[in-house]
């Protein structure tokens, strides 16, 4: 059997039983309430309830005299429980302050900042039989630009003056065959003309540069060499793969695509990271 919720007084009575209603003073115009209801209705228009409300009969008027008019009947409206639905907080977002820019932190390391191009040549020529520990990228690829400045500088003095040694050393030859047969032809010394053509000709020192262009190469490719085997331990990779670049040629176009990625920042067999340094 269903129980119902009373207003009475402004007040919530209740659960009542039907017959607890009744007895509570239940009225067509009283506001009840019970599960399944949506809001506060009359009794009157509750189907269960309006079966046990019984219509007040309407006084009889005495026989003698017509009844006076009833009096009209206070109706009392019990207040309307009015539901308040939860409203939503705005909290306005509060500003955050902007902490300087520092470099971004991997775990507990944190990034130095970038070598710069001077002092990245400076510590490759320090380090420059040192095939152990590690190098970072930035230390590699500005010495790697550095040399590739220098190769190019030297070389193509050294070429140009090659270039004119042997244009001169043509003319030479040219002119010298045209003044043996000249002195053969006249009866002249060509003993002569031979140590003419060696004390001019250019071959020595042609010879010379070419052994200061070798020379060169090799100082340069010793710390070139010594980078990359530390940029390959960066990686995590072993340096034994330039032994292909020794042999034929072809390791140093993988090493240098091995060298692209940034290193890791905890230490590995090689030693510690040269860039990361671990976050007291």
């Amino acid at each position: 059997m269903a129980q119902y919720y009373l207003a009475k007084n402004g007040q919530k009575a209740g659960p009542f039983t039907i017959e607890q209603l009744v007895q509570n003073g239940l009225t067509p115009e009283s506001l009840v309430f019970t599960q399944g209801m949506t809001a506060w209705t009359k009794a009157s228009e509750v189907a269960e309830l309006a079966s046990v409300l019984k219509p007040t009969p309407a006084p009889q008027p005495a026989p003698a005299a017509p009844a006076p008019a009833p009096a009209p009947q206070p109706q009392y409206q019990a207040p309307q429980p009015q539901y308040q639905a939860p409203q939503p907080q705005y909290q306005a977002p509060q500003p955050q302050y902007q902490q300087p820019y520092q470099q971004p932190a991997m775990g507990n390391y944190v990034a130095t900042p970038q070598m710069d191009f001077v002092t990245a040549v400076k510590t490759c020529l320090q380090k420059y039989f040192n095939f152990k520990g590690r190098a970072r990228r930035s230390e590699f690829w500005w010495f790697m630009l550095a040399t590739y400045i220098f190769n190019s500088v030297v070389n193509g003095i050294l070429y140009s003056i090659m270039g004119g040694l042997l244009a001169k050393k043509e003319a030479l030859k040219a002119e010298l065959t045209q003044q043996g047969l000249n002195s053969i032809m006249n009866g002249g010394d060509l003993e002569a003309v031979k140590q003419a053509a060696e004390s001019q000709d250019p071959t020595t020192t042609i010879i010379i540069l070419g052994i200061l262009m070798f020379i060169v190469s090799v100082v340069i490719f010793i710390p070139q060499l010594s980078a990359m085997v530390r940029r390959l331990h960066d990686v995590g990779k072993s340096g034994n793969i330039l032994w292909l670049y020794l042999l034929c040629g072809i390791g140093g176009i993988i090493g240098l695509i091995l060298c692209i990625p940034e290193g890791k920042p905890e230490p590995n067999k090689y030693g510690e990271s040269p860039k990361f340094k671990l976050q007291q």
